[in-house]
């Protein structure tokens, strides 16, 4: 086995280290996906299905639900106490 046969070898004027590989879980930062332009009738499941055929899912968000996309369809621009409401999704820092 590679491990018992080179650890502790001089190498170059220093002493090869050998050990096995543990793995480690990757941070959120470099396995989280952001997925925009969405269509506002797709569903957590639809989505689920999709995106599991390349690996597990740990946890899914959406962030536009669908009762949200329908408020900011009906309220935005509707006048409200004489000002005319002005209404977005908000964005999160990514």
């Amino acid at each position: 086995m590679a491990q018992l046969r080179y650890n502790n070898l001089p190498l170059d004027g220093r002493t090869l280290v050998v050990q096995f590989h543990e793995q480690v879980e990757r941070p959120a930062s470099l396995s989280t996906l952001f997925v925009g332009n969405v269509a506002r009738q797709a569903t957590e499941e639809q989505l689920r299905r999709m995106f599991s055929l390349y690996g597990q899912i740990r946890s899914l968000r959406l962030h536009v639900p669908l009762e949200a996309q329908n408020a900011l369809d009906a309220l935005d621009g509707k006048v409200f106490h004489g000002q005319a409401l002005a209404i977005e999704i908000a964005r999160e820092k990514r």
